[in-house]
Order: C-alpha cells, then structure tokens, then sequence
C-alpha cells in the first residue's frame, strides 16, 4: 500500500533510472495518473504531458499545441494504478498514434491479469506490485482524493518551468 500518489511516483521513479531522459516523455494518464507521472519526471528530468483517454474513447479537446512531440521518443505512460487494462490499453495506443517509437507503461500497481494484453502494447511494463486482482486502485493507496483540472495544470506548469530551469 502507498501513502498517495506523490510516494508511489517517487518509488516508481526508481524503477525508471534506466531510461534515456534525452529520448522520453513521461505522459500521465488523466486525471490519477498525472501526481505519479510528474514526480517521475521530476525526479528523472524528463518533459511531462498528459493523456486524456476513457476506457478506449480519447477526448480530443486538449489543444495539440501544448502537447510534447513523441515522434521517434519514448513515450513513459503512467496512470495510478490498473484494475482493468481498458484505459491503459487506450492510452499506450495514443502514445504510438502520437508517433512514440517506444512505449513504456508504469503503475505503482497492475493487476496480474493485465499484464498479458499490456505486454502486446507496451514494450515494457515497470511495476511496484502485481497482485492477483485489484478490486478498486484506491485501495492501495492511504491517502487517494480526487485529482482536479486545476491540479493537472499546475503540475504540467511547474514540471515545465523545473525543466526549463534545470531544477
């Protein structure tokens, strides 16, 4: 179990150090997986966007404008944890629409019986804990509130402004 989102993200993180920052983009899954997804790259000093999908529908409303370019990049996609593997499924093909080379999906927790189809997706698939079955994520977090529009834009604001600083 995790204290939140921000502790399971750093604790991910480290099973990232392997990656290239150079080539990557860490894209949090909206809304839940975005707190997860900027420690990693934070901690990994690697741009941050998010992917807004639901359950195999992607909402198109998010100006392409703002979005990092995954052409020939990994793309590091990261939600808080994974139940059913339908929006992760969804959001590792949005990254390789996007143009991503190589994608690699990361949730403190996947449950065991998604592992199969996200490993046909995913060229790789890090993980903190792969139990049997995961009823609900919230479970296996202590603290798990709702993760607003607001919060989602400040943290792309502030990983942005870290990077550009080289923070």
């Amino acid at each position: 179990m995790f204290t939140d989102r921000t502790e399971a993200g750093r604790m991910l993180a480290h099973r990232l150090s392997h990656v290239c920052a150079a080539e990557s983009v860490v894209l949090g899954v909206a809304r839940g997986g975005v707190p997860i997804a900027y420690e990693i790259a934070r901690r990994l000093s690697i741009p941050l966007d998010v992917l807004v999908v639901r359950r195999g529908w992607r909402d198109t409303d998010r100006k392409d404008a703002g979005r990092v370019p995954l052409d020939g990049r990994t793309a590091i996609v990261v939600d808080d944890g994974v139940a059913s593997p339908a929006t992760a499924l969804a959001a590792c093909r949005l990254a390789r629409q996007r143009g991503a080379r190589r994608v690699v999906f990361a949730a403190p927790v996947v449950a065991a019986d998604a592992v199969p189809a996200l490993s046909e997706i995913a060229d790789d698939l890090p993980r903190l804990a792969t139990p049997p079955r995961v009823a609900d994520v919230r479970d296996w977090y202590g603290d798990y509130p709702p993760v607003t529009e607001s919060q989602v834009r400040d943290l792309l604001g502030r990983a942005a402004t870290a990077l550009d600083a080289g923070i």
